[in-house]
């Protein structure tokens, strides 16, 4: 309760090191500095596992309301979301509250139009499809782009929150961005009171050819059935717009510490203590699937601890 080294090195992973998006400078900062820092901690096999990730890159990006009133909107691009044309879009938007209301209103209300998600918060489990596929059952209606309220429990003093999506293969792929609940419930209002919502929106948005990145894993041999694994770790990836701190910082971290102070109290484990940063969590799960196949029979494993709950 008095160590405060795990604090320190969250500290370092988020100041000096920053956001961690799968692709970027530095992401490979934060894999060389976990492997270094796992060796600087007393664990033994350090290694870092080659993995291809995906590269989307967010670009510049902007939301405006522009009819019945006008003022920016605060927006962040949702992962893996293409770019709006040159010049972007404006339309006419049209919010729903649920994937049965959107096919409710069909085709004739969203076609060429902007759709809004103004879905009631149940959860972030149940909310958090209208990010992920949101976009796609939008566009098979003929929707131009969508926009979802941030999936967040309550009015969040205009911030925003991103996350990955996913395209259907059966559906064009328009762009899509998270807006403020405080902004979704405004245009609906306007909506509900019989005007006209129109915004532009312009986002920039790649997706580049594969990049190489890591999983980091250290280990804590055990002494007596070494063969068998306990693993547990977090994902060492973070999105472009914060540092990583609770997601997931904070699980790799507290890994890593109690692993450290299991070397500093001379302790062995009778099984092989393993801690692993995961990498490209958030959009698309490449380390997960290469750790996967890189241990062959799974029942070497005889537990696995995976910390992505915030601190």
């Amino acid at each position: 309760m008095v160590d405060t080294a795990g604090w320190e090195k969250l500290a370092y992973l988020c100041d000096r090191i920053g956001n961690r998006l799968s692709g970027s400078a530095s992401l490979e900062r934060a894999i060389q500095w976990g492997a270094e820092q796992m060796k600087a901690d007393g664990l033994e096999n350090v290694s870092t596992q080659p993995v291809d990730v995906p590269h989307w890159v967010r670009g510049r990006e902007s939301a405006v309301l522009e009819s019945p009133i006008a003022r920016p909107l605060t927006m962040l691009g949702l992962g893996g979301s293409v770019s709006t044309p040159a010049g972007g879009i404006t339309a006419e938007v049209i919010p729903v509250s649920s994937f049965e209301d959107l096919e409710k209103k069909g085709r004739a209300a969203v076609q060429g139009k902007i759709a809004l998600y103004n879905e009631p918060n149940m959860g972030y489990r149940n909310t958090v499809i209208y990010r992920t596929a949101g976009a796609s059952r939008a566009a098979k209606l003929g929707a131009v782009a969508a926009l979802v309220r941030s999936v967040d429990t309550a009015t969040t003093l205009q911030t925003v929150h991103t996350g990955a999506m996913r395209y259907a293969d059966d559906a064009p792929k328009v762009p899509t961005a998270a807006i403020t609940v405080e902004d979704a419930l405004m245009m609906q209002r306007f909506f509900d009171s019989g005007e006209k919502v129109r915004v532009h929106l312009e986002m920039q948005a790649e997706t580049l050819s594969d990049a190489q990145a890591a999983n980091v894993v250290g280990e804590i041999r055990g002494r007596e059935k070494p063969d068998e694994v306990v693993v547990m770790g977090g994902h060492i990836d973070s999105w472009d717009v914060g540092q990583g701190a609770q997601d997931d910082g904070s699980g790799m971290i507290a890994a890593l510490a109690a692993a450290h102070l299991i070397h500093e109290l001379g302790l062995r484990p009778r099984r092989t203590l393993r801690v692993v940063f995961w990498v490209n969590e958030e959009n698309g799960g490449a380390g997960r699937k290469a750790y996967r196949r890189s241990i062959g029979d799974i029942h070497s494993h005889v537990a696995a601890i995976e910390m992505d709950g915030g601190a």
